[in-house]
């Protein structure tokens, strides 16, 4: 080959690679997205890709695939996309599903075909973290028992942690206690940003027929479009309630007339061997005045006592009256079961004068002595 020869086949080849590459650079992946942004092993969720002709002429997209690699993903074929102009986008969505797997991130790849046989491969990651929501109970060690006292209310805080980067949706707390009150009966949380808690309470009563050796509650939540649940237990110790606060009423029943101011009093007592703090004895009635006794901290074996007043006008015949002491034990909020008092009011107009009986008496005196005279 002579000397022009070879400078005409090197410009040749020149060209070539210079038309290969422009038609590389003129197809990009200008943006990538994917829903859930992190997928749990087994879920699925979708890809969505922004192609975009970065070139000054027309491209032809013959096809645009995806190859799932280690993730399960469907293989997807889009054929005969058609011409893409200049500086134009267009937006791709792909399915993916994440097998049993790893964690860690993954790569399938998306492969473009252009007009003349020519192909591209992205290679996008997608992030597999088996990580799930935790529950624990506030301030309270998980490995110790949770001390509730039978016949009496004790609250339970519960704080939900999501340890993951992405936000969980649809977020339900449900407790599964058989044989107890419970209330509320679910929890709905809605969505959890990623390393974010919300903290929620329950209040719970447990009868003689309670043997739980634990509390569970179950977990329910979405990522993405995938339904998972988690149930989790917590170890329940039980108490008798003759080891506990106690609130016992000076009287049971009560007696006045409409224009009486009323006292009530009531007695609290520590029977326990520890001490409480923030005890108050409540009044479940609007009429009473105070609504609310403060007494603050009881060591054992320590008794207070507690009064309320009610005016006898605001009491039509005979009214029973309900009170509850609620204070902490060791961090953990409780409330005894309710005592009544009942107040029974006697109509001052009934009743007979004490004057009356004695110018009754006097009367009666008289008379038998009249007739004493006349024998």
């Amino acid at each position: 080959m002579n000397r022009k020869g070879i400078i005409f086949s090197l410009l040749l080849i020149s060209s070539l690679l210079t038309f290969s590459s422009a038609q590389q650079s003129t197809i990009s992946i200008v943006s990538h997205s994917i829903s859930p942004e992190v997928l749990m092993p087994g879920d699925s969720g979708t890809l969505q890709i922004t192609l975009k002709n970065t070139g000054s002429s027309p491209v032809k997209i013959t096809g645009a695939s995806l190859y799932g690699g280690v993730l399960k993903s469907d293989y997807v074929n889009y054929q005969h996309i058609g011409w893409l102009g200049a500086q134009e986008t267009i937006t791709l969505s792909f399915p993916v599903r994440a097998g049993e797997v790893p964690d860690g991130i993954y790569y399938p790849q998306v492969v473009i075909s252009i007009e003349g046989g020519e192909s591209f491969v992205f290679p996008i990651p997608v992030r597999v973290d088996s990580s799930s929501p935790e529950l624990h109970l506030s301030d309270i060690s998980s490995s110790a028992p949770f001390s509730i006292v039978r016949n009496e209310v004790t609250e339970i805080s519960l704080e939900l942690v999501n340890p993951r980067d992405n936000r969980l949706e649809s977020i339900t707390i449900s407790p599964e206690i058989q044989n107890a009150e419970i209330l509320p009966e679910k929890v709905f949380i809605g969505s959890l940003e990623g390393h974010s808690s919300e903290t929620m309470k329950f209040r719970i009563r447990v009868d003689d027929s309670f043997s739980e050796e634990s509390l569970k509650f179950r977990v329910h939540y979405r990522n993405g479009e995938n339904e998972h649940e988690n149930l989790f237990e917590f170890p329940v110790r039980i108490l008798s309630s003759s080891s506990s606060v106690r609130l016992i009423p000076v009287e049971t029943r009560i007696f006045g007339s409409p224009s009486d101011e009323i006292s009530i009093e009531l007695d609290v007592a520590n029977s326990l061997s520890s001490e409480i703090s923030s005890v108050t004895v409540i009044a479940l009635s609007e009429k009473l005045s105070p609504r609310e006794y403060y007494i603050g901290k009881m060591n054992p074996d320590d008794v207070f006592t507690a009064g309320f007043r009610v005016h006898g006008s605001e009491i039509n015949g005979s009214e029973t009256f309900r009170f509850v002491v609620r204070y902490v034990e060791n961090g953990i909020p409780r409330e005894s079961s309710p005592v009544e008092v009942t107040v029974t009011i006697r109509d001052e107009g009934s009743q007979i004068s004490p004057l009356l009986y004695a110018s009754a008496l006097l009367a009666v005196i008289l008379v038998a002595f009249y007739l004493r005279r006349r024998k």
